[in-house]
């Protein structure tokens, strides 16, 4: 009995041997863990300043760093992946920037094509529109229009001036030719002021300016108008004139 209790823990203990040392082998030429826990075994490596991302599902790449300064990550690579990008103004941002950091600067839109005044009232005031921008309450803005008009004829006159949201402070002037070398000059802090147009244009080659400030107390919209003095007599606000604010 004893021998042969001996002999079974000889062959037990070789077992065991046996086993353990198969276990070895098996770690030493195991596949490598996927995605295991070097970087290295997975995607082939990275340096200083790269960025690890996800490619595809359990795989990995850097982003190879960008030594010019500024930029940054944007969703602009092939599949939505990460790429650097600088800012993109036209589209990758969102919000107004307040005025007290920087976010002001001049903004200016073109009549794209004529626009008529020539109502069957005489000086009945309507919109250039197409010059035009919108405001919002408690920003105060500056505006300039420089607006090239004609008349049908050179005994119909014009006026010219602004309309708006309700304000805290306006104050503008307007000017516009009588003949080729006199004009009409106006300092007013109302809209659609002056209430008269004058009495003589140029039938071509007019040019208006209107130029002010205004700190809307409501958000809306700012607006050039002009009226014709005669009846049924075009004045025309020209395609090329422009309207800017800061």
């Amino acid at each position: 009995m004893k021998n042969f209790v001996t002999k079974f823990n000889i062959v037990l203990s070789g077992g065991l041997l046996l086993g353990i040392s198969l276990s070895f082998v098996w770690v030493a030429y195991a596949t490598a863990p996927n995605p295991g826990h070097n970087f290295t075994e997975v995607s082939g490596g990275a340096v200083q300043g790269d960025l690890i991302y996800g490619s595809a599902a359990d795989t990995f790449l850097a982003l190879a760093k960008n030594a010019t300064a500024s930029r940054y990550l944007s969703n602009s690579g092939a599949s939505n992946n990460p790429a650097w990008a600088q800012v993109d103004l036209t589209n990758g941002v969102t919000g107004t920037l307040p005025s007290a950091n920087g976010g002001r600067y001049r903004t200016l839109v073109t009549l794209g094509s004529d626009v008529v005044n020539n109502n069957g009232t005489a000086n009945t005031i309507a919109t250039c529109t197409g010059l035009s921008f919108s405001v919002t309450s408690g920003t105060t803005y500056r505006f300039h229009a420089t607006i090239i008009y004609t008349a049908a004829a050179a005994t119909t006159g014009s006026r010219w001036a602004m309309t708006g949201p309700t304000t805290t402070l306006l104050a503008y002037t307007s000017n516009y030719q009588l003949t080729a070398t006199t004009q009409t000059l106006n300092y007013v802090t109302a809209y659609d002021t002056p209430a008269a147009s004058n009495a003589t244009s140029a039938t071509a080659g007019n040019m208006a300016i209107i130029e002010g400030i205004v700190l809307p107390s409501a958000n809306g919209t700012m607006a050039v108008r002009f009226a014709s003095e005669v009846a049924s007599s075009a004045i025309t606000c020209k395609a090329g004139s422009t309207l800017e604010w800061w």
